[in-house]
């Protein structure tokens, strides 16, 4: 039985593009700019799913990083911020 989402396409947006020491609003943008459109639609379920509540913090801690939930007060706010950057997204 799972424990739920592996948060896999939000563990490649953190490796590939989180990491950089750039915001993450510019970060989601380049992710927009070079990934698929199917990897964008990914990451925003898995967004999704994050906004809902759907996650064990101590997963997120390690994939998205405890830095991210103390700076956004919460990993569910966070993904918010993120789903609002990508609907916004104008390329």
């Amino acid at each position: 039985m799972s424990d739920g989402p592996n948060y896999s396409r939000t563990h490649y947006w953190v490796q590939n593009y989180g990491l950089a020491g750039i915001p993450d609003q510019k970060a989601i943008e380049n992710f927009i700019e070079c990934e698929t459109r199917e990897q964008v639609n990914l990451l925003r379920y898995e967004l999704e799913l994050m906004a809902q509540g759907k996650f064990k913090q101590e997963s997120l801690d390690h994939i998205v990083g405890a830095n991210r939930r103390a700076k956004y007060a919460s990993f569910d706010a966070w993904a918010k911020l993120m789903l609002l950057w990508i609907s916004g997204y104008k390329g």
